[in-house]
């Protein structure tokens, strides 16, 4: 069952968006949000969600940087990772997936899409 997810993403409106489709699917599920991810690690250093999902392009630290950050870590490196971004292309799925991410969603046009593959995701 999953309780808590975190969405690190400088856009505030992925986060509204990410809320929606998941209450969709199970309104129980809490969804976190940090705009860094320096935030993002923080966060996580007060507990760990069942699903970090992490945009590829942001400010400062990008996802795949995120990536091996928190897949250097004992405490952390366990989590299931989602690059979750606009621009996705079989380079950025091929590096994102050897640096440990669980999967690579590339971000919806509708709520409905999202619902759909969150929900393969989640199965």
């Amino acid at each position: 069952m999953i309780n808590k997810i975190l969405l690190i993403d400088d856009d505030e409106d992925e986060y509204c968006i990410l809320q929606e489709a998941l209450k969709e699917i199970d309104s129980s599920i809490e969804c976190v949000y940090a705009i860094t991810a320096n935030q993002g690690l923080k966060f996580l250093n007060q507990g760990l969600p069942d699903f970090v999902f992490v945009d590829l392009n942001m400010p400062f630290v990008n996802g795949l940087e995120f990536l091996d950050l928190i897949k250097k870590d004992d405490r952390l490196k366990e989590i299931p990772v989602v690059l979750y971004s606009t621009g996705m292309d079989n380079t950025i799925v091929y590096a994102a997936v050897n640096k440990g991410a669980l999967a690579c969603i590339k971000k919806q046009n509708t709520i409905k899409d999202l619902v759909k593959k969150l929900k393969t995701l989640f199965a």
